[in-house]
């Protein structure tokens, strides 16, 4: 794909829908690309041809509960991705994967599920959708990429601001018993996803191990910055 079309193509979307960029607190415009095969053939196989399609959307808080604290489940029952899969890929069957364990924790009073390695059984992985970063000691510590880890782009700016900003990050492995272990000295649990940024959480495992920690919306601290520069390119090319 030509990058360079792609970017002047969402920059002429934008210009389109400037109206609908959100400017109150809490809220962002979500754009998402995706590609979608378009040949008129019925069978299993890798496709020849394809469709590139944006589509936007203004968003809020992506909880009914806002920006406030979310109970997640420790998964120990099902597995999300293993490495040479599609963990690592932004594909329909990464999401469907996770739905069943979803769903029970949903009856068990849970908000969001936290997936675990599918070999061992206990280095973090993902939250549901979303990558998962802590504060312990005043280091940014955040599981590396792996080849079952999804990559996320608000991820990646997280991480790049906590380095401009002086601070320790680190990516590796990290196991919940480490953050069991480390409670107390965990100033920060969030999760970063590209149409909420950042959600404190809430981990169970199993009682009465019950944790609580208090978040830095660090990406949503300059949400309002980026998109009046948005707003401001957009104006230039309207």
């Amino acid at each position: 794909m030509d990058v360079e079309q792609i970017h002047t193509a969402l920059l002429k979307l934008l210009a389109l829908e400037k109206d609908w960029i959100p400017g109150k607190p809490g809220t962002s415009l979500y754009i998402r690309p995706f590609v979608v095969a378009n040949e008129p053939q019925l069978g299993v196989k890798v496709a020849d041809s394809y469709k590139l399609l944006i589509i936007l959307s203004p968003v809020g808080a992506y909880y009914k509960t806002g920006f406030n604290p979310v109970s997640i489940k420790v998964e120990d029952k099902y597995v999300r991705a293993t490495k040479g899969g599609l963990g690592e890929a932004k594909t329909p069957a990464n999401y469907a994967m996770s739905l069943a364990a979803q769903q029970e924790a949903y009856a068990e009073g849970f908000g969001q599920v936290l997936w675990l390695d599918a070999v061992h059984r206990k280095y973090i992985e993902e939250v549901g959708t979303m990558n998962i970063l802590f504060k312990i000691n005043g280091e940014i510590i955040t599981p590396a990429l792996n080849g079952s880890i999804l990559g996320g782009i608000t991820r990646k700016t997280v991480l790049e601001l906590c380095r401009s900003w002086g601070m320790k990050v680190y990516e590796r492995q990290i196991s919940i018993e480490e953050v069991f272990e480390a409670h107390g000295r965990v100033d920060v649990c969030l999760t970063a996803y590209t149409p909420h940024r950042s959600v404190r959480a809430q981990l169970r495992h199993t009682a009465p191990h019950t944790i609580f920690y208090r978040v830095a919306m660090i990406s949503h601290r300059y949400s309002h910055k980026f998109w009046a520069r948005v707003k401001g390119c957009v104006s230039e090319r309207d």
